[in-house]
């Protein structure tokens, strides 16, 4: 346990915190639907909610992060009733988790070895070796089953960022999971995932696709990849956009 665990959920108002953890109690039992209390049943809150958990636990691959059916009767006495949606199901859980319990085995035991300084780099290198960029419609590519080779190692920036939070937490490194937007050329804006993590006791942005494929970042977006440091200042995330009141700062 560090700062970033439930990071998320602590930056929520109260009310949110109690729609936190229904959703994170239904979804780690695979429930089918969640009961909120009229009361607090604000969609606004329930979304917050929802991308917190989203955000927080990438140990819940089997929930897909993009979709959330919600019920509301405005008149009734019946609570605002939320159906997470999910990629599995329960009967497929336990060969998933088994294949993630042996890849996650792998990748602590090859950042074990480096010093406590050098871990975030280390963990980062074991991640990205033999992993391909795609996959964009697959029910793993987002998530951390798309980094094992039951996800055949392809996957997209939602899927390495969470990846790369999970690993950190098995080594008890600080991390947390950024949504923002990657600035391309023409104008264009796309969405995107990437982590800050702690690195020698300060804060730093790591964005693990950048790693995975330099070449496409420099050809087709704003940001600048020539560097092999590991681990941005906020400062230097050109070409990046998030909402920074959320993130710590990285200085």
């Amino acid at each position: 346990m560090n700062w970033s665990t439930n990071y998320y959920r602590s930056g929520l108002e109260p009310e949110c915190q109690i729609v936190y953890d229904e959703i994170l109690t239904c979804c780690l039992k695979m429930g089918r639907r969640i009961h909120i209390r009229q009361s607090i049943a604000n969609c606004n809150k329930i979304c917050q909610a929802f991308s917190a958990v989203t955000l927080d636990h990438p140990e819940l691959y089997w929930l897909n992060s993009h979709i959330l059916r919600g019920v509301f009767e405005p008149y009734g006495s019946d609570p605002y009733e939320i159906e997470p949606a999910y990629y599995f199901n329960k009967s497929e859980i336990n060969p998933l988790a088994s294949s993630i319990e042996s890849w996650k085995s792998t990748m602590v035991s090859r950042a074990n070895s480096s010093s406590p300084d050098s871990k975030p780099d280390e963990l980062l290198q074991a991640l990205l070796e033999g992993m391909r960029c795609g996959g964009g419609y697959s029910s793993t590519c987002h998530t951390i089953l798309g980094a094992t080779d039951y996800g055949g190692k392809l996957i997209v920036c939602e899927g390495l960022a969470k990846s790369y939070k999970y690993l950190c937490d098995a080594l008890d490194i600080p991390c947390i999971c950024v949504r923002g937007i990657l600035e391309l050329r023409e104008g264009r804006r796309c969405p995107h995932m990437w982590n800050i993590v702690e690195v020698n006791r300060s804060l730093r942005h790591v964005d693990a696709t950048k790693h995975l494929v330099k070449a496409a970042y420099n050809e087709h977006s704003n940001c600048s990849c020539t560097s092999s440091r590991f681990g941005r200042c906020d400062s230097e995330m050109v070409g990046y956009s998030w909402d920074t009141s959320m993130t710590p700062p990285c200085t």
